[in-house]
C-alpha cells in the first residue's frame, strides 16, 4: 500500500478504476486520493476529530460514485 501512496503523491494523480458488473449491469468509478489538498479538505470536512498530526501520516481517501463512468 506504501508504494501506491508514493506513486500517487510523486505523480500528483489520483487513481481511477471503472466498475462493471456485468451480471447486473451496474456501473461505478473507484477513486483513491493520496495526501492532498483535495483528500485533506474531504477527511477535515467528514472526520472532525482528525489533528493535524494524524493527516501528516500517509493514507488514501477511497470514493466510489454508483453509476458514474470515468
Amino acid at each position: 500500500m506504501r508504494n501506491l501512496v508514493s506513486y500517487l503523491k510523486q505523480k500528483e494523480a489520483a487513481g481511477v478504476i471503472s466498475l462493471l458488473n456485468k451480471e447486473t449491469e451496474a456501473t461505478g468509478v473507484l477513486y483513491s486520493f493520496p495526501p492532498c489538498e483535495f483528500s485533506t479538505e474531504l477527511l477535515k470536512r467528514t472526520c472532525h476529530n482528525l489533528t493535524e498530526e494524524s493527516l501528516k501520516e500517509d493514507h488514501l481517501v477511497i470514493v466510489v460514485v454508483r453509476g458514474g463512468s470515468a
